[in-house]
């Protein structure tokens, strides 16, 4: 036999075993490529993308009036803040959703993540980076009310902050219905 017959013969036995599995192929292919996208799509981090605000850039970009209240210092160039980001409010809302789950007490909770102070002052200096023209952010002054007390150490109205962020979510299952013990909150804000 010669060689290039033997080949014919060989590709003729992998067509063969191909057409009698051809739906177990063409679904292993389908898994493996499924997989490869959920992979992708979990590993997607919308916060990842922004750099997190340190406490000294908060201090240089933020100015506070005598009311306690946060404004973007005029002197920063806005370009200067583009490079943190300005979140979706449905975004900053998850963000912060998932933060206040780490310190209620709920039956079910979804989804948590680190509250930290850089974490939330990305989300002040990207809530009022936003202009107050935009329609689009339709709890703004509540969210950065919210932010404000966080940022401060006040806790005593997290389960009603996170109640409101679930609403703004439409929760179904997972309301707050009380705070975890003073121990179990962040600690640099204990002792505040």
């Amino acid at each position: 036999m010669k060689r290039w017959e033997l080949k014919g013969e060989s590709v003729r036995v992998v067509i063969k075993i191909y057409n009698t599995y051809k739906f177990t192929f063409k679904l292993l292919v389908l898994f493996i490529v499924g997989a490869i996208g959920l992979i992708a799509l979990t590993s997607f981090n919308s916060d990842v993308a922004r750099s997190q605000v340190t406490n000294e850039e908060f201090n240089k970009f933020v100015a506070t009036d005598a009311a306690g209240k946060y404004a973007i210092d005029q002197d920063v160039a806005a370009t200067e803040l583009r490079m943190f980001g300005i979140p979706q409010e449905k975004d900053l809302v998850i963000e912060m959703h998932k933060m206040a789950n780490n310190y209620i007490l709920a039956g079910e909770i979804r989804g948590k993540q680190e509250m930290t102070q850089e974490r939330i002052n990305t989300l002040i200096v990207g809530l009022l980076s936003v202009e107050s023209t935009e329609s689009v952010y339709t709890h703004k002054d509540y969210l950065l009310e919210i932010l404000t007390n966080w940022k401060a150490g006040k806790f005593l109205q997290l389960a009603s902050d996170h109640n409101y962020l679930w609403d703004c979510l439409s929760g179904t299952v997972g309301k707050a219905s009380g705070v975890k013990e003073l121990k179990d909150l962040p600690a640099w804000t204990i002792g505040k």
